[in-house]
């Protein structure tokens, strides 16, 4: 094991999807927010900062550290996925989701109607 100045300690969760976005929190012993890269399936599918006030966290002095990201279209097709968060730039697995459903969007193409 390293010490505890080879890695800052993470401090997070994974809230969950709601409707199109992904939701959660994610802070460690450095200045600034964490830089995060939400991976589904192993394809890199965006960039998000964890800056976000949110009330629950400013109470127990976490600040601004929240994040959501929003899911691209092409993923809401009701099948299983794998959604990973990693932390950019030293590509450190902060949250690993296993067979998780993404549902297709209201009115989307995803939904399986055909005209």
């Amino acid at each position: 094991m390293g010490s505890q100045n080879d890695k800052m300690a993470f401090q997070g969760a994974f809230d969950g999807v709601e409707g199109n976005v992904v939701r959660g929190w994610a802070k460690d012993d450095t200045p600034g927010p964490l830089e995060l890269i939400i991976r589904i399936d192993g394809a890199d599918v965006g960039v998000t900062i964890a800056n976000q006030e949110r009330e629950d966290l400013a109470a127990v002095g976490h600040g601004n550290c929240a994040f959501s990201f929003e899911i691209p279209s092409i993923w809401h097709d009701g099948t299983i996925h794998t959604i990973e968060i990693t932390q950019a730039g030293d590509e450190t697995s902060l949250f690993e989701i296993d067979e998780f459903i993404i549902q297709p969007l209201a009115g989307s193409e995803a939904s399986g109607t055909n005209s």
